[in-house]
């Protein structure tokens, strides 16, 4: 029995192409004032190059790719499962992590920095933090803090709160839900 649960959240704003397309035409504008302006062409070139390559780095990171997040059954190496994120980018889909529920510390709303913020006082400081997003500014997300190596560290997802509701349920997470998810009895039928 196949106990997986796939969220795929879709691109819901414009900011990302909104943002790629301005650094595109700043870069094509800057091109051609260094072909007018020659005593300052070295600054306007540089600012070209910063310009177009910034641009391409939010056209394949924000634009062409999304994210899939995936809890697995569990199985012998986690018994309360774990959470997949991996990205479509054109034809390639790759692995970005495979965390562990087991090594859940939290799973919290979290849209923007102030919120992280204020989750690190109340779960200490986060070491490392992903952002495994599909949309560059979006209004909800949530952040995920697990434990690894002994040190906290979290991944920032957007999901819905199904989804969310599911990982906290899996991860035991929900206050009053010590019920393991994963008999390990089970496993020797």
């Amino acid at each position: 029995m196949n106990n997986d649960y796939t969220y795929t959240p879709g691109q819901t704003g414009r900011t990302q192409w909104l943002i790629a397309g301005l650094l595109y035409v700043a870069a094509i504008g800057l091109y051609g004032l260094g072909a007018t302006f020659k005593n300052v062409r070295l600054f306007l070139q540089l600012g070209t190059m910063a310009a177009a390559v910034a641009a391409l780095q939010i056209t394949i990171r924000w634009c062409l790719s999304t994210h899939y997040y995936t809890l697995t059954a569990p199985d012998e190496e986690s018994p309360s499962g774990s959470l997949v994120i991996s990205r479509l980018q054109g034809e390639r889909r790759r692995i970005m992590a495979s965390l562990s529920l087991e090594t859940a510390i939290a799973m919290e709303p979290a849209a923007d920095r102030a919120a992280i913020r204020a989750l690190e006082g109340k779960h200490g400081t986060l070491r490392r933090l992903y952002d495994y997003r599909s949309n560059m500014m979006c209004k909800t997300g949530y952040l995920y803090i697990f434990e690894f190596n002994g040190e906290t560290n979290g991944v920032r997802i957007e999901c819905d709160d199904a989804f969310a509701a599911e990982l906290k349920r899996r991860g035991r997470l929900i206050p009053g839900n010590e019920e393991p998810v994963y008999d390990p009895a089970e496993r020797e039928k």
